[in-house]
């Protein structure tokens, strides 16, 4: 079985990426033995238990000053615990979730054979996060108009980009892209794996 780990958006939770990728789940695990892994951040709202949050930004009072993400080394040390403790190939992230998966390979020893970033915005300010070792396989899904965070993802990682919908729920063109994109990843892989044999 191959695993994908997969985390959901700012004021959100586990389960209601669950129910969105339910139809994508359920084909990529009877079809092709791959796994999703879901993954609550650490970091509940106060006003509803039921949402949480990757990080919650404060702007600075001067403003020449950065703002701060409070709870992000928080998520970051707990996403790197649930890295280490399963083998993945993959990694999914949706918004918030997107954007904390980005940090995350960029600090992992092992980085996933891909990554997907559903309007994944960028939260470092640099132009290539990509190990020239060992590339790591992209596919964008961005908002339209694509906004200067998003670009920047882009550029940090490479790879398909495909524009989405405004809307910010996971349509059934989205599902499709995913869906194919993880396809032709595990057959990439699996020939890797043959010519190594």
């Amino acid at each position: 079985t191959m695993r994908i780990l997969c985390l959901h958006d700012a004021n959100s939770n586990t389960q209601h990426l669950k129910d969105q990728l339910c139809l994508l789940g359920e084909n990529l695990f009877v079809k092709h033995s791959i796994d999703l892994i879901y993954i609550n951040s650490p970091i509940v709202l106060p006003h509803d238990n039921d949402q949480r949050v990757w990080w919650q930004r404060e702007a600075m009072a001067e403003e020449d000053s950065r703002p701060i993400y409070r709870g992000l080394d928080a998520s970051l040390m707990l996403l790197q615990q649930v890295w280490t403790s399963l083998p993945y190939v993959g990694i999914l992230g949706i918004g918030q979730g997107a954007t904390v998966a980005s940090i995350l390979l960029s600090l992992v020893e092992v980085p996933p054979e891909f990554a997907i970033f559903v309007s994944g915005e960028a939260l470092i300010n640099t132009d290539d996060l990509q190990r020239s070792d060992n590339p790591i396989s992209t596919l964008h899904l961005v908002d339209t108009p694509v906004s200067e965070s998003q670009e920047r993802l882009i550029r940090q990682f490479g790879g398909i980009v495909q524009p989405r919908s405004s809307d910010r729920r996971i349509t059934a063109f989205d599902l499709n892209k995913i869906g194919r994109f993880v396809c032709e990843q595990r057959k990439l892989l699996l020939s890797q794996l043959n010519s190594h044999s």
